[in-house]
Formats: structure tokens, sequence, C-alpha cells
């Protein structure tokens, strides 16, 4: 089951701004909340301050799954012992997310065996040795009460590189614990690091639309939660990370050409497609419009990287094939040449051509401010 998440801040953010975008994230699917509990500012001694206790009722009142982010002093103030964990129990709190001072595996393994039922949530960035923690949780943790979320970063520039955040994910992933991740929001306003520019998990996604950001990470078929950051993201970009992730279809951005029939637009834009599964070199191949409408040859051009073409009626049984190019390939009579992706779309194409995840088109129209 994919899940989907907003981080809050209930020193920092108004509480009119938190139940206001609490609603409006639920009407959309929202289930899970993430927030964060610090020694230094949310405790006066060992009861937490009333915003958080407002809070977390309004969350447990309104069936919120509670995830809480800590460091090891957190479970010292708490007077943790063992594995019991009934102070966040009673609390409400669903999981814990583990921030600062868990080096030691052992405790991370005893952690989950809790009997309150506790979801044990590593932090996925900050493994230093991943390998040697999962060990220990398959010989001394208990899985099932054990999941991995990344870091979202706020300052520009220290966000995670693709290929690192995957290959940590694999890994989790390989012992069947599920994972999160964050994606940015473009139209809030980053409160915790005004210089930046939002909280995202990779930096390829900093200066990124959520909607493009949220199709790669659908692409890779590897996340099953998703959400925002401490960010009060706008209800666009609300709907589209929460349609995206529920239907796990995502969505490519395409510039189609002038001459184009609008029915037939129309058509394409209304059909879901999957790559197939036998990947051609230097094309992703979509089968799902076979023999949909009669096309006519026209504009049988010279294929462009990312060109989108449909196959015409001198390609016989092809007609009606839609096909994105991995590399330039010269031009085919049998080839209409009918879209460009959005160069920011590569990574999506790219990953959507092993066939696992469907995709829609989506006209791409860029607004010009005059």
């Amino acid at each position: 089951m994919k899940r989907l998440a907003i981080t809050i801040d209930p020193l920092l953010q108004p509480w009119n701004d938190i139940e206001a975008l609490m609603i409006q994230a639920k009407s959309y699917g929202y289930t899970e909340v993430y927030f964060s509990l610090t020694v230094e500012d949310s405790f006066e001694g060992i009861t937490m301050k009333e915003p958080y206790l407002k809070f977390l009722d309004y969350c447990h009142k309104n069936d919120w799954r509670i995830h809480a982010n800590v460091s090891y002093d957190v479970l010292q103030l708490a007077k943790v012992v063992k594995n019991d964990l009934s102070y966040f129990k009673n609390h409400h709190i669903d999981c814990l997310k583990l921030e600062f001072g868990f080096e030691n595996n052992d405790l991370v393994s005893s952690l989950t065996h809790n009997l309150q039922g506790i979801i044990i949530e590593d932090n996925a960035s900050l493994q230093d040795d991943l390998i040697a923690r999962l060990k220990n949780l398959q010989t001394k943790g208990n899985l099932k009460q054990y999941a991995a979320t990344h870091n979202y970063y706020v300052r520009p520039d220290t966000g995670l590189s693709f290929d690192h955040c995957m290959m940590k994910t694999r890994l989790f992933k390989s012992l069947g614990v599920e994972v999160g991740i964050y994606v940015n929001s473009l139209a809030s306003v980053p409160f915790l690091f005004p210089l930046g520019n939002g909280c995202c998990t990779m930096e390829s996604h900093r200066y990124t639309s959520a909607l493009l950001s949220v199709s790669e990470v659908v692409a890779t078929g590897v996340y099953d939660t998703i959400g925002f950051g401490p960010l009060i993201p706008s209800d666009t970009e609300l709907q589209d990370v929460s349609r995206i992730t529920l239907s796990q279809t995502v969505e490519i951005p395409v510039y189609f050409v002038h001459e184009i029939d609008q029915d037939l637009k129309n058509n394409l834009l209304a059909t879901v497609f999957q790559s197939r599964s036998d990947q051609a070199a230097y094309l992703v191949r979509a089968t799902q419009f076979r023999h949909h409408m009669h096309i006519e040859p026209f504009n049988c051009i010279n294929r462009e990287r990312l060109s989108l073409t449909l196959d015409n009626t001198l390609s016989g049984k092809y007609e009606g094939e839609v096909q994105i190019a991995l590399k330039y390939l010269p031009s085919q009579a049998y080839v209409n040449v009918i879209a460009q992706v959005e160069l920011s779309a590569t990574k999506i194409v790219e990953l959507i051509h092993g066939g696992k995840t469907p995709f829609i088109l989506k006209e791409y129209i860029e607004e010009v401010n005059l």
C-alpha cells in the first residue's frame, strides 16, 4: 500500500495553518504526518509543550498515523527502559523515526521488539554501514516493526544523488522493508532555512516541480511513502503528488506539434500507456494505441532525442504504436513525429523504459509572463 505524508512543525507553524493543511491533505488521501521532538524545544521537564499536545490530540482524533522524529536524548528524557515505549504510545505516536544517537545496532534491533506496536523507522540516509545494520536486524530484530525513511535536506546542494538514494533504498527493499522519501514544494516558503529552496531528499528535485519529482519517484517502483517536508505545499502540489502516488501512473509532459489533429491529441491524452518489457535499445515502445485510430502520414522528420512518435498507416500492423526516442534516429516514412518530451522529464522516460510503470501524456503549456 502506498502512503502520502506531510510534515508539521507545531512551534513554527500557526495552528490555523496547520489545521487548514491537515484538512486539505486529508481530503486528498494523505494519512501520515511527521513532526520532530527535540529536548531543547519540545519539552518542559518530561512533559511535552502545549502546542505538541494539541497537535497530537488533533492527529489522533482525525485518524492520522503519527511519526515522531527523535534523537537518542529524547528516549533518555522519556526514561525508556529497554524497549518499553509506553511514553510514546500514551501520546498516540505510531512510529519513531530515529535521527541522531542510534549508531548501536543492538539497541535498534531491541527497540523493534517493543510491545506497544510502535514502528521503528530508521533514517535511511544516515547509515554509515547499512549492511551491518540490516544483518543485525535480520538476526536480532523484528522486521515487522521496522521501516526506513530518507532525510529531507533544507540547505541547497546537500541533497542525495539519485544513485546513492536508490542504492540504499534497494538494500532496505531486499529485506522487504518499507521506505519513504520526500519531494519538494516550489510554492512554499522554506521557513526552516529561508535562504534555501524547500526541502527534498534528492538534490535533483530541488528546483523541480512536485509533479515531475513524484513521477520520477513513482517510476522507480521502490518507494512506499511519499511526502512533503515541513512546508505548506499548494493545493495543486498536494493533488499532483496524491494523484500520481495513489494511481501509480506517472505523467510525462510533452509539447505537441501544431499540426496534430485535435481529436487524435485528445485520444492520446486519454490513453494509459506502458512500455513493452522487452526493452528496445533506442526506444520506449508502447502498443496500447495500436489500431485505435487511422493515422495518415504527416511530419515524418528526423527523430531527435525524446521525440514522441506515432506509427502511421504505412507501418501496417504497427499503426498507432507510440514511441519515445532515446537517441537521435533518422526519419522514416512510416513514423510521424507528433511531440517532444519536456527535457526535465528525461529521467522519468529512462525509468519507464523497463515497462513496470504505466504512464500518461500531459500537454505541457509553458506560462509566459508578458
